[in-house]
């Protein structure tokens, strides 16, 4: 078996690693049938969950499992070629008979290296392989008693930069070493090209193999090596997975996918607080999905993105904090959150996950009268009424004034016979809340009051002006009249709460 893998490979002849490496490497070369070959073997040695055993027949021979060393090493290698030209091997794989418009294409048509689309993802998968522990080539030597390499200081001081050297103790020295390759050999680099593919080009299960690979050999970097190479890699699978359909969307490949971009924002817990707005486009792509279980798996992620703000806003510099806060809050208003959780297709369920974005919206001071227009219009319908009251009581503690007056007035409009016991325990902590601020209230009523009475005359004199009137006719009409401006002023001198349509002493229990 093991000759039929490596028959036609340059790379195993002596001298073969040192070509590897030399600015002069001929392109690898990996053909269907070698592929398909090492893909069966490893398919029948790594061992079931139920039995836990496999042959080490291929390892007691140590020139042997040299020569398997060497055709991993080449793997990685032609999976590299493989990921830099994917969109060409992919074009040939659509088109089969050479009609493909991709220009440069890496095979012959009809050639054995003529990849289809099934070999290629079989290909990405046994790479993904490469970089777990449980690797044959990394678990064999140490059952049949051969003893592990050691690694030179020399060698060390290449590893540290892409991993973490002190722990290569516990691990395998063949697996830092392949990993190493990889990414020397641009492997991260070809997964971030491959991403910017269209989706008819790449398909769901294809990139879900690819983020396979990233998975794995994310393990094992340093956080260096995560914010150069690893962070590029995230943002285009961020693109591709928001430019997918919806249908493709609802797959569990494609959710698989999305879980774990998300959550590898969540892993460097030593990084610096910033915004994730990749990582909620997608979210906002789940969102507006026509499905329920998307949507809530979107609202979701916003809060889960909320709740990482909160955590690590204790941690870092205030203002660091308020521009991630005020980016975040931005990215909401922009994308109308509220409007569509409390819209024309409301959901109780929906509704019941939002109370994290509107605590938060309130304490950044973002909550608008259009936002609790839009609530109290929701908290009207039958079907979700409960839900929404319970979302303002313990919202109210966190609005400014303005909302909180706005809200009360829309209370003071509701007709008697529509109050229930919920619209009635609403007033009664608004009207607690209101005189527990009473000169915060107080103040913003007399600015709102004059204000109102600023606007009133400027909408007097547009009309005048329309009608033909001048401005100084209309003087002559108010000082006859007795109703001037100056008129106004003094009674509101004297009587502050009687131009007020809502006083502090206004919102009495007995009202509702």
């Amino acid at each position: 078996m093991l000759k039929k893998i490596h028959s036609d490979s340059v790379l195993l002849m002596p001298g073969g690693v040192a070509m590897c490496d030399g600015p002069d490497t001929p392109k690898p070369a990996f053909t269907r049938v070698q592929m398909e070959v090492l893909f069966n073997y490893l398919q029948v040695w790594l061992p079931s969950p139920f039995t836990f055993r496999s042959c080490v027949c291929l390892f007691r021979d140590a020139p042997v499992a040299e020569r398997f060393r060497l055709v991993i090493h080449h793997f990685v290698r032609y999976s590299v070629h493989l990921l830099k030209n994917l969109g060409d091997f992919l074009a040939m794989a659509h088109h089969p008979n050479g009609d493909s418009m991709s220009t440069g294409s890496p095979e012959e048509p009809g050639s054995d290296t003529q990849w289809t689309l099934d070999e290629l993802e079989r290909l990405l998968i046994l790479m993904a392989k490469v970089f777990m522990p449980q690797f044959p080539l990394y678990v064999c030597p140490k059952q049949v008693g051969h003893r592990p390499e050691d690694l030179s200081t020399a060698e060390a001081t290449q590893m540290a930069v892409f991993c973490d050297v002190h722990d290569s103790a516990e691990f395998p020295i063949l697996l830092l070493r392949n990993v190493v390759l990889f990414c020397k050999s641009g492997g991260l680099q070809g997964l971030a090209q491959a991403f910017k593919l269209p989706s008819a080009l790449l398909p769901p299960s294809m990139a879900h193999s690819m983020i396979s690979i990233i998975c794995n050999v994310k393990m094992w970097l340093n956080y260096r090596a995560v914010l150069q190479l690893f962070a590029p890699v995230r943002a285009n699978a961020l693109h591709y997975m928001c430019a997918l359909p919806d249908q493709d969307l609802r797959s569990v490949s494609a959710r698989n996918i999305s879980d774990f971009l998300w959550c590898s924002a969540k892993d460097n817990v030593d990084a610096a607080i910033s915004f994730d707005k990749d990582g909620l486009d997608l979210a906002m792509k789940y969102f507006n999905s026509p499905t329920l279980t998307m949507r809530l798996t979107g609202i979701t992620q916003i809060n889960s993105h909320i709740t990482v703000f909160n955590d690590m806003s204790n941690s870092e510099s205030v203002v660091e904090v308020e521009n991630v806060g005020l980016q975040l809050s931005n990215w909401i208003l922009v994308n109308k959150i509220v409007e569509h959780i409390f819209g024309p297709n409301l959901h109780v369920e929906v509704i019941k996950q939002s109370h994290i974005l509107l605590n938060f919206l309130a304490v950044e001071g973002k909550i608008t009268n259009e936002h609790i227009n839009v609530i109290w219009q929701a908290a009207q319908l039958k079907h979700c009424s409960k839900q929404v009251h319970d979302l303002l009581l313990p919202l109210i503690k966190n609005l400014e004034a303005g909302p909180v007056l706005h809200l009360y007035e829309l209370m003071k409009d509701l007709p008697v016979k529509e109050h229930t016991e919920q619209t009635i325990h609403l007033a009664q902590v608004l009207q607690r809340f209101i005189w527990t601020n009473g000169s915060t209230f107080t103040n913003l009523l007399n600015e709102a009051n004059a204000l109102q009475q600023q606007q009133q005359q400027q909408q007097q004199q547009q009309q005048q002006q329309q009608m033909g009137l001048s401005p100084s006719h209309n003087l002559k009409n108010n000082a006859l009249l007795g109703s001037g401006p100056g008129n106004v002023t003094e009674d509101s001198q004297q009587n502050p709460s009687s131009t007020s349509a809502l006083s502090i002493a206004a919102p009495q229990p007995t009202t509702i």
